[in-house]
């Protein structure tokens, strides 16, 4: 039998590199040379300057997975697990480790040899990928729920392509291990066949506009507008009451769509240039990303910068006009406060690993200013005491102050109890960490995260105590309007779309009942009864034996539920003024192989009709997918009714909203 190589054999190879290169000029985009070498590569990376700012993005860097010791490495935070995939090797090796101890010893494994045309080339192989919000549970000891999304997932990259925009040139590497000199020819070859494709491209046509959508592109805020407004006044409550000084208060908005992810990536590009943008494309996740905000960077020096942004406000085509917006964010008090606070948690959390007396403030609340907007910056900057202390750095900033507010802990608590779900990838962090030591991070805000027909957009704003709440609101909406611009374009091929966002008035349907008045808990043996004659209703409405069970059978699941949740769990939602149930929700926990282990069956879900309008469904759902994430299921199914039976084709068409994707006689949604 073949000895299978144990997953920490891997962990501890050690590898000196040396490099094959080629520069040449050519007037090429960056855009151009992506599409033609890596449009539909698999996985591939694009950490993209797209809007050039002297000092700040000089370079660009593209590649994929392919060449000597490249692999992909997902990172799961519940389990404490990091999946290997190289290629040509299957299953992936498992190892028990954090993503930053992984990262620790694998970049003390790395040496590079000091070669002048690699000098000015800050990344020179490595680390690319994404460090997830929910990272925090690690970093700062707050517990998370679980991401639907692996919480870091990077591609450890030994060939790739370096723009420099300063001087017009790009570098095409090839890394091999000096101690397999073989391999330096087919580094040779690899960087010869890219030079002569480079050479070759010419820019591409301009795309014609898709075909007209013929339905409107229904976007969804997670927290509608009399939701997040009351979420504010929660966050000044517990400014007035001493419990915490700023709050990043975020939210999500979501569309359901058929969508290619770098056309609207290059879509988005165009209409939000930014100096951290990055596409990158992991599995059946991709990220498209236009930031503004530099979370870290360390140079060669051991310097360290980070660069937090508070305080935003839109462009005006006027030029005089527009400066005076410019000049009212640098004076308005609300947002010199914000950011001040910030900058205070930020040189608090690099004065734990920086050289004393090092850290210090050399850019205080000044403008940038975007395509669409402008933004008030500061610039904190630091030195470590050793290379050692590159992977605790990230450590000890994550996540960046900026997405948090201050204090640290208290305020990520009270944004866990406010927010009801996991961020993902938004409010993480984008970018590279250099075989040389060298990284840096973006923020991940203005971003876009595809998955299948599932696009997300963050969007969020620092609640402090002069916050306007009206105002607050409608600054996530300004944030977030690029992106959803972005995706209606790509969609309809229209550039200046009107935008409808359920939640976004006073009058969207979701809002309709205050959430006082209905309220959800889990359900216990005294309600099996209630929920029987629930299943009951539902079935008259179908007109015939539900999807999973018929009533006699319901007593004795219900029942078998309320007494060992072991085996599931029922949910009540209630009207609390009318003192009755108006709806419940049973799912019961199955074992199967393709699972890997446990998941859930929604065996039944019913909300009363004169309640339906206020979309209880959905937080019923929600409620559901709350519940299964936290016993750790990675899925939810659902049998849906016979297509001739009444209510079918609405019950479809719902849970397809809801992301419910067919699976063989049953719509299934992931949730891990």
């Amino acid at each position: 039998m073949e000895d299978v190589p144990h997953p920490s054999n891997f962990l501890f190879e050690t590898a000196t590199y040396r490099a094959v290169t080629s520069t040449i000029s050519c007037a090429v985009t960056s855009e151009d040379v992506f599409v033609r070498l890596f449009g539909s590569a698999q996985p591939a990376f694009w950490l993209d300057s797209s809007m050039l700012v002297p000092g700040v993005s000089r370079w660009s860097f593209m590649g994929g997975l392919g060449g000597p010791g490249s692999y992909l490495a997902s990172y799961d935070a519940s389990r404490q697990e990091i999946a290997i995939a190289r290629d040509g090797e299957a299953p992936p090796k498992i190892i028990s480790k954090s993503i930053f101890e992984f990262l620790a010893i694998r970049r003390a494994a790395y040496k590079l040899q000091d070669q002048a045309d690699l000098r000015d080339i800050p990344f020179k192989g490595g680390h690319v990928g994404y460090f997830g919000y929910e990272l925090k549970s690690l970093t700062c000891g707050v517990s998370s729920r679980p991401s639907k999304y692996p919480d870091a997932f990077f591609i450890f990259c030994t060939r790739f392509l370096a723009f420099d925009h300063e001087d017009g040139r790009i570098h095409i590497v090839a890394l091999y291990p000096e101690a397999e000199t073989a391999l330096s020819d087919e580094a040779a070859l690899w960087v010869s066949k890219n030079e002569r494709e480079i050479l070759r491209i010419e820019p591409a046509a301009a795309v014609a506009p898709s075909a007209p959508h013929a339905a409107p592109i229904q976007f969804k805020l997670r927290q509608g507008r009399v939701r997040y407004l009351k979420n504010i006044e929660k966050c000044l409550s517990e400014i007035r009451a001493g419990e915490t000084y700023e709050i990043c208060l975020t939210n999500e908005i979501t569309v359901e769509t058929e969508i290619e992810p770098l056309d609207l990536y290059l879509i988005l590009r165009r209409r939000n240039p930014a100096p951290y943008s990055a596409f990158l494309r992991l599995g059946d996740i991709c990220v498209a990303s236009s930031s503004p905000e530099r979370f870290l960077r360390i140079d060669r020096d051991l310097i360290v910068e980070t660069k937090p942004i508070k305080g935003t406000a839109p462009r005006h085509e006027v030029p005089n006009e527009d400066q005076r917006i410019a000049e009212e964010l640098r004076l308005d008090e609300k947002s010199r406060a914000e950011n001040l606070m910030i900058v205070d948690l930020m040189r608090n959390d690099l004065g734990r690993v920086c050289r004393i007396g090092s850290v210090h403030v050399p850019s205080l609340m000044h403008i940038e200013s975007y395509k669409t907007v402008h933004q008030l910056v500061s610039t904190i900057r630091g030195e470590l005491p050793s290379p050692d202390d590159i992977i605790p750095c990230i450590c000890a900033c994550f996540p960046g102050g900026s997405m948090t507010g201050a204090p640290k802990i208290r305020t990520l608590k009270i944004i866990d109890e406010l927010e009801e779900s996991p961020r993902g990838v938004y409010s993480g962090a984008i970018g590279y960490l250099s075989v040389c030591g060298e990284l840096d991070l973006n923020i991940v805000i203005r971003t876009i995260i595809c998955r299948g027909r599932h696009l997300s957009i963050g969007c969020g704003g620092a609640i402090v105590a002069l916050s306007d709440p009206a105002a607050e609101f409608e600054e996530i909406l300004l944030k977030a309007r690029q992106p959803i611009r972005a995706i209606v374009e790509a969609v309809t091929g229209d550039a200046d779309p009107s935008i409808e966002i359920h939640g976004a008035d006073d009058n969207a349907s979701e809002e309709a009942v205050p959430d006082s008045a209905h309220r959800l808990r889990l359900a216990t043996f005294q309600d099996r009864n209630t929920i029987v004659q629930c299943v009951e209703t539902l079935l008259t409405e179908l007109g015939g034996p539900g999807p999973q069970f018929d009533p006699q059978t319901a007593l004795s699941v219900t029942g078998q539920i309320a007494v060992d949740s072991r085996l599931g769990f029922a949910l009540i939602m209630e009207d609390v003024r009318a003192g009755e149930v108006i709806g419940i929700a049973v799912a019961s926990q199955v074992a199967a192989v393709r699972a890997s282990g446990q998941y859930g069956i929604l065996q039944e879900l019913w909300v009363d009709p004169r309640h339906r309008s206020a979309q209880n469904g959905r937080r019923l759902l929600a409620a559901v997918d709350r519940q299964a994430r936290a016993r750790g299921w990675p899925m939810i199914e659902v049998s849906l009714p016979l297509a001739n039976r009444p209510g079918a084709e609405r019950l479809v068409a719902f849970y397809e909203s809801m992301g419910f994707t067919p699976a063989g006689e049953r719509r299934r949604r992931r949730l891990l």
